[in-house]
This record gives structure tokens, C-alpha cells and sequence, in this order.
């Protein structure tokens, strides 16, 4: 069969031409998945049959990013990454190198080690705005430190959601035929991990490290001014800190339990639950303030979620169709 008229070859191709064109990816996925289908000779109804079938491959994964979500906003509703980011945030004279550089390391732990995902974001990002402009920092910059710390630890790290990732790599690429271990994922990835390192640097001591305006003058001489007697004022007083309270130690116990387990049994679902159960069991989460986090969970991991159980129905409409690549 010619590359070129291969229905995978035509699928994929539709697939990356709608998302470059920004459609959504859940339609980018079904239309690249109906193309597969037709071009195969399935109708549309056997194509969505298989579709539908295949949906359930990811399941575990699925859910693994809603418990996950879930946690990462019982997280987010204590104190524990509020606590972090104003210790970081208390080192004296630092300039905007080392201002880059711990954005990046902050959000690296995010993923693995504190799993809030984004959720750290809104809190750590405003405050910081005026200070960005003080330095006249390029703000691609810290889009750069933000990217590399919520990807580059998954990729190579086996923990959080850096185990969702490197389970799909193994179940996927095993059963297409090339059985693998959880072990030799990161080997792999330790490459692509390098190349954002590499990136990183390039990006803050190199293509953004000029000054950039997003002020008027005279905003920037007002912000200075705001910025020069907040330092003064700190450098006077003792800076109020936040109290580490019985409820940020519980919080503490529920993080390294998830963990723990998720470590030991090698499964984030029962991680991630047991995390939960600990924080309504120590009332860190109250079971009337639960609905609310739950939402804001399922809301911040959901899309992505369902996005994992359409790209396993994808996968397993282009597996039945019989169609083969050949170069």
C-alpha cells in the first residue's frame, strides 16, 4: 500500500492539520478517527462502534487524572503550597536569572512530589507580576521556566503524574508488540529530558535574557517606587509569617502517604486515593466543603481526562481497521 493513501498515514495527517488549525483536540481526535475508519471501508456506525469500544483502554488512566485533580485541589485548599512559595519567595537579592530558575524549580514539583498540576499557578504568578516588570523581565522567559517545570518532570520522573505517563508508554508500546518495563521508560526519556534542560538555558541566558517593557514610564518609575519601599519595609520589619498548623502536617502526611503507596503498588489511583481518604479523614477537607473541591478537581483534570479515553478509542480504531504503515 502507497504511504501516501494509507489510512493511518491520511488519519494522522488530519489529526495534526486540525490541531494546527485549533480545533479542539476532542474533534480534531473523532474526526481523524472517522477518516481512519471510512478510508478503511468501516461505516460510519461500525467506525464509532469501535470508537466507542476502545474507549475503555484508558480507564485507569482516566481515572487516575480525576483522583489526581481531586488531590491536587484538596492541596491547593491548604496552606502547604502557599507556605512554599512564600519561603522561596523571601530570598533577598535575587535577580532575574535566579528568579527564572525558581519558578522552574517550583513548578517541577508540582507534578511529582506536591502533584497540584497547575493549581499552583494563580497563587505564585500575580504577586509576582510587578516584579517581573521591575526587572524588566521577558515574560516569554517565564513561560519557558513554567513549560519545562509542568513537563520535563514527567517525562523523566516515574511518580505523580509522571507515572500516568510512563504507564502508557509501557502498556501501549507493549501491546503493539515491543514489550518494556516501567524501568527502561526513563532511560528513554532521559534524552528528551536533556533537550529541555538544553532548551531552558538557551531560553533564560540567551533568546530572552534582553529587557523587556510592558509599562509606560511613568508606570514603571510608579512601580519602582511601590517596589523600592516593599523592600525597605521588609528589610525593617520581620516579615509575617505563615503559622504551620496541625492541619499542614496532615496534609504533609497525606502527600507522602500518596507517595508511598502509589510507589510501593505501583498504581497512582490507589495513591491518589489514599491521599483523599486521608485529608477527609484529618478534616483538612471537611466532608461539606468536599463537593466544592471535588468540582474544582474533575474541573481542573477532567478535559484531559476524557481526552485520554478518546486518543485509546483513536488507537484502537486505527489498530482494527487493519491497516498497516509500510515505509
Amino acid at each position: 500500500m502507497n504511504v501516501l493513501t494509507n489510512p493511518v498515514f491520511i488519519s494522522v495527517v488530519v489529526l495534526t492539520v486540525l490541531s494546527l488549525a485549533r480545533v479542539h483536540v476532542i474533534f480534531a481526535i473523532l474526526m481523524a478517527a472517522i477518516t481512519a475508519g471510512l478510508l478503511s471501508n468501516l461505516s460510519l456506525s461500525d467506525t464509532l462502534s469501535t470508537f466507542l469500544g476502545g474507549m475503555g483502554g484508558q480507564s485507569e488512566t482516566a481515572l487516575s487524572y480525576i483522583l489526581l485533580g481531586i488531590f491536587a485541589a484538596m492541596i491547593a485548599h491548604s496552606n502547604i503550597t502557599k507556605m512554599l512559595i512564600d519561603k522561596l519567595l523571601s530570598v533577598k537579592k535575587m535577580n532575574k536569572y535566579m528568579l527564572l530558575l525558581m519558578v522552574a524549580g517550583l513548578t517541577c514539583l508540582s507534578g511529582n512530589l506536591i502533584p497540584v498540576h497547575i493549581a499552583f499557578i494563580p497563587i505564585l504568578i500575580p504577586p509576582l507580576l510587578i516584579f517581573f516588570n521591575y526587572l524588566r523581565l521577558d515574560r516569554r522567559a517565564v513561560a519557558c521556566a513554567l513549560t519545562f517545570g509542568l513537563k520535563m518532570p514527567y517525562i523523566l520522573i516515574p511518580a505523580g503524574y509522571g507515572l500516568i505517563f510512563h504507564g502508557i508508554i509501557v502498556q501501549e508500546v507493549s501491546s503493539n508488540g515491543m514489550p518494556v518495563t516501567l524501568s527502561q521508560v526513563p532511560l528513554a526519556m532521559a534524552i528528551p529530558a536533556l533537550g529541555m534542560f538544553v532548551g531552558l538555558f538557551i531560553a533564560i541566558f540567551f533568546t530572552y535574557r534582553k529587557p523587556r517593557d510592558y509599562e509606560t514610564e511613568e508606570e514603571r518609575a510608579s512601580h519602582a517606587e511601590i517596589f523600592a519601599s516593599s523592600v525597605q519595609l521588609a528589610a525593617g520589619t520581620e516579615r509575617v509569617k505563615q503559622k504551620f498548623e496541625v492541619r499542614d502536617v496532615l496534609t504533609l502526611v497525606a502527600i507522602v502517604g500518596a507517595l508511598v503507596v502509589q510507589i510501593q503498588v505501583q498504581s497512582l489511583v490507589l495513591g491518589a486515593l489514599v491521599g483523599i481518604i486521608v485529608m477527609f479523614a484529618a478534616r483538612v477537607v471537611t466532608l461539606g466543603e468536599g463537593e466544592v473541591v471535588v468540582q474544582e478537581g474533575v474541573k481542573l483534570m477532567g478535559a484531559i481526562a476524557f481526552v485520554m479515553l478518546l486518543a485509546s478509542g483513536y488507537a484502537t480504531v486505527l489498530k482494527d481497521t487493519g491497516s498497516e504503515l509500510i515505509w
